[in-house]
């Protein structure tokens, strides 16, 4: 059976206990390099196609991951701390692996704070290391040992990246990122979005499981499309 289950917006908070933070991050063994495009070259590659996207256009302010031309771009609204997301992270990695530069992924926050009080602080992160060129290296790293997700562990994360500690509980004290993610979040809200991992495929949205199996089934048909 696909991986078909995801955390939707509760409607009364709930209680999380912060896990203890551990051994600073590295490189997760079943995750090989995929690398980053700019955002700037696929709105040039794609400005007038984007347009007719149903889902919130990719803009230069989006991580884009993969080839820039692709023909199939697969957004997703996820959340650092939600367990299914970090299951269907495995996935794209694969998904990545697979169709390589065929295949422009982009990735916005989606914090559902209520039920994940980490959620919020964990994309803060990653758009502080985006800033420094460092977004997809911080998003694999969070990813890779989500057990982990802590402030501490955040903290250990940047400093693994070479990126500076103290500038990054600034910035979560500052809120510094807030309007960043809070500008992905209501963009999914905009677009249908009420629960985590939520895909969307060249701007339609996508109901099935999100394993590499039906994903990909999913994504094959539109490789050939002009």
């Amino acid at each position: 059976a696909g991986l078909n289950r995801t955390t939707s917006l509760p409607d009364q908070p709930v209680p999380a206990k912060r896990p203890p933070a551990r051994r600073p991050p590295s490189a997760h063994p079943d995750h090989e390099p995929w690398r980053g495009a700019s955002a700037c070259q696929f709105i040039c590659a794609y400005s007038s196609w984007a347009v007719r996207m149903r889902g919130t256009p990719v803009s230069a302010a989006d991580h884009v991951r993969g080839g820039a031309e692709g023909k199939v771009v697969l957004v997703e609204y996820g959340d650092y701390e939600c367990p299914y997301c970090r299951l269907a992270h495995v996935q794209v990695m694969q998904l990545g692996r697979h169709f390589g530069d065929e295949l422009t992924y982009v990735f916005r926050n989606f914090p559902l704070t209520e039920i994940h009080p980490l959620a919020e602080p964990a994309a803060e992160a990653a758009e502080f290391a985006g800033a420094q060129g460092q977004f997809w290296a911080m998003h694999d790293a969070i990813y890779a040992h989500q057990e982990q997700l802590s402030l501490p562990f955040l903290l250990s994360a940047a400093r693994a990246l070479g990126l500076s500690e103290s500038s990054l509980a600034a910035a979560l004290e500052a809120g510094t990122y807030a309007p960043k993610v809070k500008q992905d979040f209501l963009g999914g809200v905009r677009s249908g979005v009420n629960g985590t991992p939520t895909f969307f495929i060249n701007g339609h949205r996508y109901e099935g499981p999100f394993d590499y199996q039906h994903m990909a089934a999913a994504i094959q048909p539109l490789r050939s499309r002009p």
